[in-house]
């Protein structure tokens, strides 16, 4: 009996979709004087006493209208509806300025809920130059692509954000071929960004621009002195007006066409100073922030010939990459192979961060108590302009038994890099029960027999047929 309640309790419930509450406002964020523009209130439920907030510096076209719509979607047999209730407001921008309109309220289920309040900057008119409004013809300052970088003046090595930006006043048809620069004397990073390419209103020099993002890379500079970031070109075809004719009514209207651009940005140069001259001896020529790093070893105690393993862990802000291996200095009393790197790098406009995680494999040669000193790493840190150098804790291993003995049983020393290297190498078993050998070149395709048994299964085809009209009459 209370095994039958639980099960109905969680059918009940399973068929049941509980979803949060959410009322946000949306809008435009910068507006041109006299541009008129929508103004929405959304809310994820069925709701009721939406209060508005106070709108000043906009004269109120029209609004608040109502709206709701519905969508219903099925996921595995559950079917969930969604209901939005949406209130909107038409209004005209009256005058240059930043304003921000309040949070506005509305009643779900006897609880009231405030949505998000929303800042909109308003530029002074533009005599009407604007997208789909265009001027005859396409001037540099309606249309250009430039590259932004975060810096222009670093030390070798240190990062610099770059990115390719189009600024737009007219309509954009299509792009037909967009040719980057090869950042030469540059050590370059992609950073991930959407292939699609959406525009966005900024505000460049007092005007209104849609601006789209191409590209952004991480450059490190390789070496000093004065580098050029090439110019960055780009075949694109945009709509512009071309006169006025009559349509199909007789009514004068604007023509339009498509027409070919090219357009590249300006090269920009970039002053890379040098490092502080007092390099210490182990510096390993990164430059960046933040850096960490952690050490352990596998055992303590351990025979000749047996191995254990040393993992470093290195972690910061800075070009990783570059990073193959750490300086260690070991004992004479052991020997070290290639280590195994696993690595997590991020790419974002913050830089290249991330970790870079080393195991080495050492083998104990002779016996003794060891110390294996602290793996050190030194770098350039960018923040306060000097050199900083971290390092592990020292480790101390004991290793028993006499020099040339095995210290496991069966008498090998694993090491499983090597094994791999040379097992395509070694010999092979032999395979010792009696085979059956084929003269060499001799198949069974292209032989008398293949030939004679394709003739013979053909002919069989044809008297198969034969057989079933001869039945059917």
């Amino acid at each position: 009996m209370k095994g039958t309640l639980l099960l109905m309790i969680s059918i009940i419930f399973s068929g049941l979709t509980f979803s949060q509450v959410r009322f946000t406002a949306q809008s435009k964020r910068l507006v041109r004087v006299g541009e008129t523009f929508q103004l929405e209130f959304s809310v994820n439920s069925n709701a009721s006493g939406f209060r508005a907030p106070r709108i000043s510096g906009f004269d109120i076209i029209s609004g608040p209208n109502s709206s709701t719509s519905s969508s219903y979607s099925s996921i595995n047999g559950k079917v969930t509806n969604t209901i939005t209730n949406t209130y909107s407001y038409y209004l005209r921008a009256r005058r240059a300025g930043k304003f921000t309109v309040p949070a506005a309220q509305i009643t779900v289920k006897g609880k009231t809920y405030k949505s998000n309040s929303i800042s909109i900057e308003v530029v002074a008119g533009e005599n009407g130059n604007t997208p789909g409004n265009q001027q005859t013809g396409v001037a540099g300052e309606d249309l250009f692509v430039r590259i932004n970088l975060s810096k222009t003046n670093v030390y070798q090595g240190e990062y610099i954000i770059a990115t390719a930006k189009i600024y737009t006043r007219v309509d954009l048809v299509n792009f037909e071929d967009i040719t980057f620069p090869p950042f030469t004397g540059f050590w370059n990073q992609d950073i991930k960004t959407s292939s699609n390419i959406s525009l966005k209103r900024e505000k460049v020099n007092g005007k209104i621009y849609d601006v789209g993002l191409l590209k952004q890379n991480i450059l490190y500079a390789q070496k000093q002195g004065k580098l050029t970031v090439e110019p960055l070109k780009i075949k694109l075809v945009v709509r512009q007006k071309n006169g006025k004719g009559r349509d199909f009514f007789g009514r004068i209207v604007d023509r339009y066409e498509n027409v070919r651009k090219v357009i590249q940005s300006l090269p920009v140069t970039v002053t890379v100073k040098p490092l502080p001259g007092n390099k210490p001896d182990n510096f390993s020529g990164i430059v960046g922030s933040n850096f960490k790093i952690s050490g352990s070893i596998s055992k303590n105690k351990i025979n000749v010939n047996d191995g254990i393993n040393l993992k470093l862990k290195l972690s910061g802000s800075g070009n990783l990459s570059l990073i193959n291996e750490l300086d260690i200095d070991l004992p004479s009393g052991f020997q070290v192979y290639p280590p195994t790197i696993k690595e997590n790098i991020q790419n974002t406009t913050g830089g290249t961060s991330g970790y870079k995680a080393f195991d080495y494999f050492m083998q104990a040669l002779e016996p003794g108590e060891y110390t294996i000193k602290p793996i050190e790493f030194c770098y350039f840190d960018v923040k306060s302009k000097r050199y900083k150098t971290i390092k592990t804790d020292e480790f101390k291993v004991s290793v028993e038994g006499v020099a040339g003995e095995n210290g496991n049983q069966n008498g090998t020393v694993y090491n499983p890099q090597v094994e791999v290297e040379n097992q395509n190498s070694d010999i092979r078993y032999i395979k010792q029960n009696n085979l059956k050998l084929y003269e060499k070149n001799k198949h069974f395709v292209d032989s008398n027999i293949f030939y004679a048994s394709y003739v013979a299964g053909l002919l069989l085809f044809f008297f198969i047929i034969f057989i079933k009209i001869k039945i059917k009459k």
